[in-house]
């Protein structure tokens, strides 16, 4: 302990174990009375109380880190709503609703794949043009391939739409290359881009 209690006779620190007892006896000389008995109960309460700041602060610091923690459940089921709410009005043609949403919802950061494609969709058919290649590139990217054929047909769509047809041209092409079941993978799309190439070839 700091600043031990001394026998007030011989000077000699009272060992920690012996200010427990009662009453307090110097083991050197033997010297026991009631003012050093009141001095070591002081300097035990002391300790107490430093003790139960300490266990507050760490209760305290504890119960933070908890509400930290558990702050991303929190936020994860309020981002699912926004998602399901966002989902919902798309599905109810409320564009501009689900649009706003959406927007909400991945810059809150939510990270649906799902909700991302729906999103990109959205501003494709709503002349946000940029902001949907944005999106789909994005999904290519992810590196899920239970996202990629769905995200491909909307996004060749588009860039056929918007005269990129090399860009969707090589979509296609990249997703054919996969395996002998897909080379005829948007085969009507692939046909268009064909007949057009030409014509702009010419121009």
């Amino acid at each position: 302990m700091d600043k031990n209690l001394a026998c007030p006779r011989c000077l000699t620190d009272i060992p920690e174990d012996r200010l427990y007892q009662k009453p307090i006896i110097c083991p050197r000389c033997g010297h026991s009375d009631q003012r050093m008995t009141r001095q070591a109960q002081k300097k035990l309460t002391q300790h107490l109380m430093t003790f139960y700041f300490v266990f507050t602060l760490l209760l305290g610091a504890s119960a933070l880190h908890f509400l930290h923690e558990n702050q991303p459940l929190q936020s994860d089921s309020r981002l699912q709503r926004i998602e399901q709410l966002a989902h919902s009005q798309k599905n109810r043609g409320q564009d501009s609703l689900a649009m706003e949403n959406y927007s909400k919802y991945f810059s809150s950061g939510g990270q649906s794949l799902e909700a991302a494609l729906h999103y990109a969709e959205l501003m494709g058919r709503n002349g946000q043009i940029e902001g949907a290649i944005i999106y789909y590139e994005a999904l290519l990217k992810s590196g899920s391939e239970a996202i990629q054929i769905p995200a491909t047909r909307p996004y060749v769509r588009l860039l056929i739409k918007n005269g990129d047809l090399l860009k969707a041209q090589s979509l296609i092409q990249e997703i054919r290359q996969q395996g002998s079941s897909a080379h005829l993978f948007m085969q009507a799309e692939w046909e268009q881009i064909q007949r057009s190439l030409p014509v702009m070839a010419r121009r």
